[in-house]
């Protein structure tokens, strides 16, 4: 599952910490307008936590924005629907629960965390030149 955490980044850090240990794909923005430009795709995360006193555009202000595209984002609302928990292209399966790859006739790998991230950002753009900087900004911040 991927988390996108908007706020402080002293607080932010901790909230990362703890759900990184739990397995968790963790994103961090400062403000606003960085949370938009992030939220604005389709599926670019599972879940949002955002500060209600972000700087540039409030996290208040962005909820009722990503709503008004009736983005279905759960924030401290539930989603309208359950996303899968299996993200799959091309015959190659990202399963979200057990951070696993299953590939056609293969078994299933554990996978390291930056290395399901790094999968999971090339999977969510397929058929898309990434650029190295979009890479290492959305993989390390």
């Amino acid at each position: 599952m991927r988390v996108l955490i908007g706020g402080k980044k002293e607080l932010a850090t901790t909230i990362r910490n703890a759900l990184r240990s739990h397995y968790y794909v963790v994103d961090w923005v400062g403000d606003g307008q960085e949370a938009w430009d992030y939220l604005r795709y389709p599926d670019a995360c599972t879940l949002g936590i955002l500060d209600w006193s972000l700087p540039k555009v409030s996290g208040l202000d962005l909820c009722k924005k990503l709503r008004g595209q009736d983005n279905d984002l759960p924030l401290l609302r539930r989603s309208k629907q359950i996303r899968p928990q299996l993200l799959e292209v091309e015959g190659i399966v990202l399963d979200y629960q057990s951070f696993t790859l299953q590939l056609a006739g293969y078994e299933k790998q554990c996978l390291m965390a930056k290395e399901f991230q790094l999968l999971e950002y090339l999977m969510t753009y397929p058929n898309q030149v990434l650029t190295h900087e979009q890479i290492q900004v959305r993989l390390w911040g």
